[in-house]
């Protein structure tokens, strides 16, 4: 498998991940970042996934922080 068919396996079955992070993936387990072999294919996933984990942990982080601060917000208007 190469670089363009691993992005489009990723676009098929759903992995929404930015083109830049599946290609950055593809190069540091595909063999000499040309061919992936099934091996490298499995590892790749559990890289992607942890990237697409990553991804939505910051995401949440920053909702949360803003949850946080407009809680905080209203509790200081309440005490006024």
């Amino acid at each position: 498998m190469n670089m363009g068919e691993f992005i489009k396996f990723t676009k098929d079955f759903s992995i929404n991940l930015p083109k830049t992070v599946v290609s950055s993936v593809f190069k540091r387990t595909a063999l000499y970042s040309r061919e992936m072999h099934f091996d490298h294919f499995r590892a790749a996933l559990v890289q992607c996934m942890k990237e697409f984990n990553r991804i939505k942990i910051e995401s949440l982080k920053a909702e949360f922080k803003d949850i946080k601060q407009a809680l905080t917000t209203i509790t200081n208007q309440m005490e006024e």
